[in-house]
């Protein structure tokens, strides 16, 4: 009964449903159901954070049944005027879909990476690894854009959604680190490169190692450590000889015991 007096509530009793109620309507509510689709997106747009949680909560229980119709009110919010309510959106469009989902992909895409807050954006680009499939493409590419974004975080957090989604040896996610994400101008994005070259490259990959050999010179020395770390990971037997030499030439010779140490404990490690 209660669920069903709130389908017909007016929009403006609809932000005080409780929780409960609003799961209620979730699971009871027909899946073309235009008044219940109304009473569970009306509360995204809640001052109350509680109540934006409560129903980004039961939109993820009606999602089995979601067209979408449902999708499209829940990504109308993206645009919203309060970056509260786009965030809230995010999270339920995330937690409603299944993985692969073309829908919500292509409304992340189209409202989310281009959003004018980089605290949204960001939301979506970790939202894309949850949603989108291994090695999709388009998705990929997507992300690629972001490691141009004029936020620093987005540019991080894209980098590490890439390297989730990339498969192993993913030729056009290397390249984009190598040409760009290495060349960054801030030492927090170029260190989420180099982890996520080691994460992806195949072992023995040449144009990763040599990407990596690179940033042993690099001025900032979280980076060079970091960069050590990921040549230990990344090399094979075969290239130990070319690795070493690069080691001594940059490493041992650094002026920062830390990377001296670095240096040390990856000789040992390496095969």
């Amino acid at each position: 009964m209660v669920a069903l007096y709130l389908v017909h509530m007016r929009p403006c009793e609809v932000g005080r449903c409780t929780p409960g109620a609003l799961m209620a309507v979730a699971v009871i509510a027909e899946k073309e159901d235009a008044s219940a689709l109304r009473t569970l997106t009306t509360p995204l747009d809640s001052c109350d954070m509680r109540v934006r949680e409560a129903a980004v909560d039961a939109l993820a229980h009606f999602a089995v049944k979601a067209s979408t119709t449902t999708i499209a009110a829940v990504a109308a919010r993206l645009t919203h005027a309060r970056s509260d309510v786009r965030i809230t959106a995010v999270n339920a469009l995330t937690k409603m879909s299944a993985k692969g989902n073309v829908d919500i992909i292509v409304a992340f895409m189209a409202h989310g990476l281009e959003n004018d807050s980089s605290v949204v954006r960001r939301a979506v680009v970790q939202a894309l690894t949850k949603v989108a499939e291994p090695g999709d493409a388009a998705t990929i590419s997507a992300l690629t854009l972001c490691l141009g974004d004029e936020d620093k975080w987005v540019r991080v957090a894209a980098v590490r959604a890439m390297a989730k989604i990339a498969e192993k040896g993913n030729v056009a996610t290397i390249a984009a680190f190598s040409a760009r994400g290495l060349e960054d101008g801030d030492p927090d994005v170029r260190k989420a490169v180099v982890n996520a070259l080691a994460k992806i490259a195949e072992t023995g990959d040449a144009v990763t190692i040599a990407a990596l050999t690179l940033r042993l010179g690099d001025c900032d020395t979280g980076v060079r450590v970091t960069a050590i770390n990921a040549l230990a990971e990344v090399a094979e037997k075969g290239d130990v000889d070319a690795i070493v030499a690069a080691f001594a030439e940059c490493g041992l010779e650094d002026d920062d015991l830390l990377v001296r140490a670095a240096v040390s404990d990856a000789l040992a490690k390496m095969p």
